[in-house]
């Protein structure tokens, strides 16, 4: 009876042993589950990341160009301004030469006149 009592708990011993590693096994399946989830998770925030700071990046890129356009049409407006502002000071110089010597033609002409009727 006692060799029986003992194939008994031997066996319950065995069974014992047997459910403890698959307890253990599940545990680290669950572990391993876990652990690939989170690097999964770290893998995507690190894609999303990426995918961020090359978009920053080429938004930057991009502001740049628009900042260089800017400042390249700013100067040809100031080229443009400063062209038709030489250009208003040549024809108002031009004015002022041509009533010079209109006046001075007219001038003339009342001379003229003055010395015909005396």
């Amino acid at each position: 009876m006692r060799r029986h009592m003992e194939g008994e708990m031997k066996e319950m011993e065995d069974k014992m042993k047997t459910i403890v590693k698959l307890m253990v096994l599940k545990e680290r399946q669950t572990w391993a589950s876990e652990r690939q989830q989170l690097l999964n998770e770290e893998e995507d925030a690190t894609e999303e990341a990426e995918k961020h700071d090359s978009s920053r990046i080429l938004f930057r890129g991009e502001l740049q160009k628009q900042r260089q356009r800017a400042g390249e049409e700013i100067k040809k407006r100031d080229e443009v301004i400063k062209s038709v502002q030489q250009r208003v000071h040549t024809l108002e110089e031009d004015i002022e030469r041509r009533a010079a010597t209109a006046n001075e033609s007219s001038w003339w002409d009342e001379v003229s006149d003055l010395f015909r009727s005396s």
